[in-house]
């Protein structure tokens, strides 16, 4: 399965938002004009992988400029699912990433056994390529997650926190964090 990967140009941001609502709860996708900003101000990056010249999966991410980067979102186009494109794509470019931090939706608010069993799907698919469960857990404007360390990253409990906390200042800013997100410890 031979792919490329390259970084996200700004005149593609447009169509990869478009195919975002296919790959996403409304309730968590940002504003396009936010994403384009924060790319302006170095702040937001992105990846496309490709076979063949045709587009097999996107990640997006938010940076602080102080070493930490979330990956705010990953998807693998439907025809290219469930053939070894997301794990490939996955530890190309996040297992060279130190300060990496993912928030996956937390299983104990699936909204059935169906939303449940994708929870856990994503949550078993992270881990499988090097990722850890931080302790952390938050909720943006009502959507709980739960704070998972990427494969080169090592931090947990309060270190994961302050992470999270200069990530979100940085996307947001400080007064829209302190009133729309909560972040407190979880089991792991």
């Amino acid at each position: 399965m031979p792919f490329q990967t390259e970084r996200l140009k700004l005149r593609e941001c447009r169509r990869i938002y478009k195919s975002m609502a296919r790959d996403f709860y409304p309730d968590e996708i940002k504003p396009l004009w936010l994403l384009l900003l924060q790319r302006l101000r170095g702040r937001y990056d992105g990846f496309i992988c490709r076979h063949e010249g045709e587009q097999a999966g996107y990640m997006l991410f938010m940076c602080d400029g102080k070493g930490h980067t979330l990956l705010d979102y990953y998807a693998i186009e439907p025809a290219f699912r469930a053939q070894g494109y997301g794990s490939a794509f996955f530890r190309a470019v996040c297992g060279q990433l130190s300060g990496l931090l993912l928030e996956v939706e937390d299983p104990a608010f699936a909204l059935d056994e169906a939303d449940m069993a994708n929870r856990l799907r994503r949550i078993a698919f992270y881990e499988r390529n090097g990722c850890a469960m931080t302790g952390l857990c938050s909720e943006v404007v009502g959507m709980h997650y739960r704070i998972m360390a990427g494969p080169q990253t090592r931090l947990s409990g309060p270190q994961a926190h302050a992470a999270l906390q200069s990530l979100y200042a940085s996307m947001f800013g400080g007064g829209w964090v302190d009133r729309y997100i909560t972040m407190e410890e979880c089991s792991a």
